[in-house]
């Protein structure tokens, strides 16, 4: 395993130097010049990437979404992902973390969790019942209780 993760490290290295040299250059490319495909790519370089990285490049990421040009859930990951790593809660319950103490997985905290399904709508995700369901947690709006 370990020779397959330096080879993944790797390569995530090279893919984050030309995705970097592309937005440093184009700014936040949209599905209008690179399709779904090449968009998700950019998305999922940097939602992989450095948290300086992350948060370099989230106020372009913001202006693709508000033109039309990502989808919206990406935007949604990255800013989630980005809170957690600053010790925030986070606004769509998109992270999942391992309890240190169970070893069990469970939802990163969330701001305002009564009103998580409304936010995850608003940018096209699933219920947070249904995508923490396919991580075998089942959700407790007190985030009292956590069970995989």
């Amino acid at each position: 395993m370990k020779y397959y993760w330096e080879l993944i490290s790797k390569q995530d290295s090279i893919n984050q130097i030309e995705v970097v040299n592309i937005l440093d250059k184009h700014g936040w490319v949209g599905t209008d010049l690179v399709g779904k495909n090449g968009n998700k790519a950019l998305w999922l370089v940097i939602q992989h990437a450095p948290i300086k990285i992350q948060e370099k490049y989230l106020p372009s990421l913001k202006k693709s979404v508000r033109h039309g040009l990502t989808p919206g859930h990406y935007l949604a990951l990255l800013e989630d992902r980005i809170l957690m790593k600053n010790g925030k809660p986070q606004t769509y319950g998109s992270q999942i973390i391992t309890n240190q103490n169970t070893g069990k997985k469970e939802v990163y905290k969330i701001k305002d969790p009564v009103n998580v399904n409304k936010r995850r709508k608003e940018v096209g995700l699933e219920s947070i019942e249904s995508y923490l369901s396919s991580w075998g947690i089942e959700w407790d709006i007190d985030q009292k209780s956590f069970n995989n």
